[in-house]
């Protein structure tokens, strides 16, 4: 890939759907249960979906859950529930593999997720679970930051550190003394900078989730990279309003699954974070997205 000024690649996405804590020592033969019927469930939404190569899901089975993991080049994927968490974790890809990933199985992750629910409350014996709080995350790692040349020569440019883009950001920071400065004045001594930024917003169906923008630039590989995450997280909201019990608004997992996660994917991720926050931030740069670990 040459240089551009677009997010080509995502780095990671992770979907967690946190539970009541149902498993204890002692539960594997219920663990293996539950694994068994999410396995079977995994192979109809394969087919439904048109993923192909089944015999490519394996399962793995522990103390502390079950890992489902479908070792595919283009569709790959891992699901299980692992310490009362359900996770569904996609690896690095191009950004057009990744949104046809999404679109095609994300449909099917409300039923995979509703699977391991009901299938657990038959061998815990525990009545009417539910998603206690739900967390959608995209991240992008950016590098090898070039200013974009100007006039007509097009120059060979030294990458920058990622420091010298947190003024974007961060108007201060503290300098050897304690006191606040200019980030670019204290370009030597800083080791790791992060921010992270939430928001309350509203999807179109009304919904209110928070939306959180991380930016960590971390020392290592030369300042090299920035790790620009978006999450998107879906839970019980303190509403100070009477209409609701003790002024909360209970959180509704099929409400944040509005549309199979189409909204959060097409106007959160794509929209705000993809096509506003990472341009705005990178505007004067030419840049490079990785899908793995930093080369």
């Amino acid at each position: 890939m040459e240089n551009g000024d677009h997010v080509e690649n995502i780095n990671h996405f992770d979907f967690t759907a946190e539970i009541p804590p149902i498993t204890q020592p002692g539960s594997r033969d219920q663990i293996i249960s539950v694994a068994r019927f999410a396995y079977s469930k995994a192979l109809e939404v394969l087919s439904s979906t048109g993923f192909q190569y089944k015999e490519s899901l394996d399962l793995t089975v522990s103390d502390r859950g079950f890992e489902l993991r479908f070792d595919e080049a283009d569709y790959g994927f891992t699901f299980g529930l692992i310490d009362d968490k359900i996770i569904l974790r996609r690896q690095g890809s191009s950004m057009e593999r990744f949104e046809s990933w999404y679109r095609g199985l994300m449909p099917s992750v409300v039923s995979l997720v509703d699977s391991v629910l009901r299938q657990a409350e038959v061998a815990f014996q525990w009545p009417n679970l539910k998603v206690l709080r739900a967390q959608f995350l995209f991240r992008v790692v950016a590098y090898e930051f070039r200013p974009k040349p100007t006039g007509r020569r097009q120059r060979s440019i030294s990458p920058e550190r990622n420091t010298t883009i947190l003024p974007a950001l961060i108007a201060k920071v503290p300098d050897e003394h304690g006191h606040l400065c200019d980030p670019l004045k204290a370009l030597d001594k800083l080791g790791r900078v992060d921010l992270t930024v939430s928001r309350w917003v509203r999807l179109e169906n009304g919904q209110e989730v928070r939306e959180i923008y991380a930016v960590e630039a971390p020392a290592n590989r030369a300042y090299s990279g920035l790790w620009l995450t978006l999450s998107v997280v879906g839970e019980t909201v303190e509403t100070g309003e009477g209409d609701h019990i003790g002024g909360r608004s209970e959180f509704d997992f099929d409400s944040l699954m509005n549309a199979n996660g189409l909204d959060v994917f097409e106007d959160l991720f794509q929209g705000k974070f993809i096509q506003a926050f990472v341009p705005d931030l990178l505007r004067r740069y030419q840049f490079l997205t990785a899908l793995g670990p930093l080369p």
